[in-house]
């Protein structure tokens, strides 16, 4: 045991989930952490189950969605490197649409493909133009005009990012076809939200997230990446170097404050939220039965 280790702090980490297993990694290098998980095994949405039968018997499959790139995780990028033999590959990413209503499809793959034309980093190669060749191309060039807005009003922190998006969609003229077919079913995939609520969305959210990861991109599109062998791989990586207790099935009912509103322990995780010591009564009012 280090002179650190021995002078540094208790510190119980509530939440398995990879925010709370990386949390604990990272604190156990000058730390004495036990980590709390209620259910059965580490790693929360980070889980991959394998195919048992058919076809595809034998492939991982991860349950959450598990991609990333370097510009937009570099944080991910660099825990991978200190964890042994987790290796990763180049994804296919996409976006489709489909309408049951009408028939109406298109998509898009993040970056284009290689025979996208020169002098056009979304080529009509990069769209299907098929049953309503019209219509898609219509909508490819409103998504190229809603990119050069969008980026250009990022760069100069423009008002209109302050408004919801359905009326910095109108603000700026786009077509009853880009907002059903682009903004809506994107932004109600993204977050898993009705489509009705989508344009009382803040227009800054919204467009801040296309651009933090790369889908306001004109040129020097980002190479998307997946862990090879499912995300699996990368929790058991980190597992392997962890010093300190891990706790499973052990769901947290209730943190016991002393008199003056702190909790015994020196720090808390919880989850993705840091509370330092001392933790005030408000906090832990939120915090409920976690």
């Amino acid at each position: 045991m280090t002179n650190i280790m021995e002078n540094g702090s208790r510190i119980a980490v509530i939440g398995g989930g990879i925010a709370g297993l990386t949390a604990a990694y990272l604190l156990q290098k000058k730390h004495h952490v036990t980590l709390f998980e209620k259910e059965n095994y580490i790693g929360g949405h980070a889980k991959t189950v394998v195919i048992e039968d058919g076809v595809d018997a034998g492939t991982p499959l991860d349950i959450g969605l598990q991609v990333f790139n370097r510009k937009s995780y570099p944080c991910f990028i660099k825990l991978l490197g200190e964890v042994p033999d987790v290796k990763y590959k180049t994804s296919n990413v996409s976006w489709s649409y489909f309408s049951r209503l009408d028939g109406f499809h298109y998509q898009l793959k993040f970056p284009p493909i290689k025979k996208s034309l020169p002098q056009d980093p979304i080529a009509e190669s990069q769209l299907e133009f098929r049953p309503q060749p019209t219509r898609v191309a219509q909508l490819y060039k409103e998504l190229w005009k809603f990119k050069k807005i969008a980026n250009r009003q990022i760069a100069s922190n423009s008002p209109s990012l302050k408004q919801p998006l359905g009326d910095y969609l109108k603000e700026n003229d786009f077509s009853k076809d880009f907002i059903e077919c682009y903004a809506l079913a994107c932004g109600a995939g993204i977050w898993s939200m009705i489509s009705t609520k989508v344009l009382a969305f803040p227009a800054e959210a919204f467009i801040s997230y296309l651009e933090n990861h790369g889908f306001l991109d004109i040129k020097n599109f980002r190479e998307w990446l997946y862990i090879e062998g499912g995300s699996r791989k990368y929790v058991q990586a980190i597992l392997q170097k962890m010093r300190g207790k891990i706790e499973t099935q052990m769901p947290v009912q209730k943190v016991i404050r002393t008199s003056n509103g702190a909790v015994p322990a020196k720090l808390l995780i919880i989850g993705r939220m840091c509370l330092p010591h001392p933790v005030t009564p408000n906090i832990l009012a939120q915090l409920g039965n976690h």
